[in-house]
């Protein structure tokens, strides 16, 4: 039977895994790092914008503010480079 895995965050980040009873992260819990991160929203965002037809999104945080991710072209952003 595969159980199911749940992401917390603690004071040093994000993790992938299970909760204790005695509320400690699991043995084997995966810290995400950055990368893995950004990889998971990036693909959130273009789910979201071919699901909407948009090119961005607007989020409101817990403290009232905004937030704006949107799809600029590379030719329009300078060439970003990686």
């Amino acid at each position: 039977m595969t159980q199911a895995l749940d992401i917390f965050q603690q004071e040093d980040g994000f993790y992938v895994g299970r909760k204790l009873k005695n509320g400690k992260l699991a043995k084997g819990a995966y810290k995400l790092t950055g990368e893995d991160i950004m990889t998971m929203f990036t693909q959130f965002f273009e789910d979201c914008c071919r699901e909407s037809g948009q090119q961005k999104m607007i989020m409101k945080s817990g403290d009232g503010q905004f937030f704006v991710t949107m799809k600029v072209p590379a030719k329009d952003a300078g060439e970003a480079k990686e």
